[in-house]
């Protein structure tokens, strides 16, 4: 909570200055921590009813939220900023690239390290990772880091064990396709007319005959599925 906090920084600031740490003051540090741990920290739009020296309100009725201490000797709620032994820190609402956070090395017996926003966005965005902008922007320059290439006027479907689509980054495939209609030559019909016995006569004969030469058309398909268009990237290194 940050009242401990601001009392262990002072703890700390009077070590560094050579004031003696009686155990008296031990025990009263320590009760104090165990008194903070003991009392909640509240997030709500209005404070806390009956507050006690030291209790923290996270106000919510401000944007961002503002977290507050309560200050029995004053009757009232302080705003508190984040402190630690590194220091005093204020928010920040537009972080840059550049900026950075304090991390516990896990693999450096949890070190406290310094480690940079776009270093941190390496392990998001790995080498192979495929994005989709609505910006032109290279992601080069979004994130600070990586090679990455441009994938231009082709869509992407996922891989599949067996089939058409079974082999990473493999390409294929056209807008429109050419499709011929053909129809054979030597067509037979049959035709009916009179057998030449005179008017009136009621008897028929067929005769057979063949059209003319074979028919053939072309045309062109379109193929397109209903797409969007964005700027795709590909990180390759």
């Amino acid at each position: 909570m940050a009242v401990s906090q601001s009392r262990l920084y002072n703890f700390v600031n009077d070590k560094n200055a050579g004031t003696p740490i009686t155990a008296s003051k031990v025990d009263a540090e320590l009760n104090a921590q165990i008194a903070a741990l003991n009392r909640k920290v509240i997030a709500a739009s209005t404070a806390p009813s009956s507050p006690i020296d030291g209790d923290s309100w996270i106000d919510l009725s401000q944007d961002p939220p503002v977290l507050k201490i309560y200050d029995q000797t004053n009757a009232g709620w302080t705003s508190e900023s984040i402190r630690s032994d590194f220091g005093e820190y204020t928010a920040k609402t537009a972080p840059i690239l550049a900026d950075s956070v304090i991390i516990n090395d896990s693999a450096d017996s949890d070190a406290i390290k310094e480690v940079t926003l776009s270093n941190m966005l390496k392990l998001v965005y790995p080498v192979g990772v495929v994005v989709t902008f609505g910006v032109s922007t290279s992601p080069n320059t979004l994130f600070g880091f990586g090679t990455w290439t441009a994938i231009e006027g082709t869509v992407i479907v996922g891989l599949k064990s067996t089939g058409t689509f079974d082999t990473l980054d493999e390409t294929g495939g056209a807008q429109s396709v050419a499709h011929t209609h053909t129809i054979a030559d030597n067509t037979e019909s049959t035709n009916v007319g009179w057998d030449g016995n005179g008017c009136g006569s009621k008897n028929y004969t067929a005769e057979d005959h063949t059209h003319g030469e074979g028919l053939t058309g072309e045309d062109t398909i379109s193929v397109l599925q209903p797409y969007i268009v964005k700027y795709v990237w590909q990180r390759t290194a």
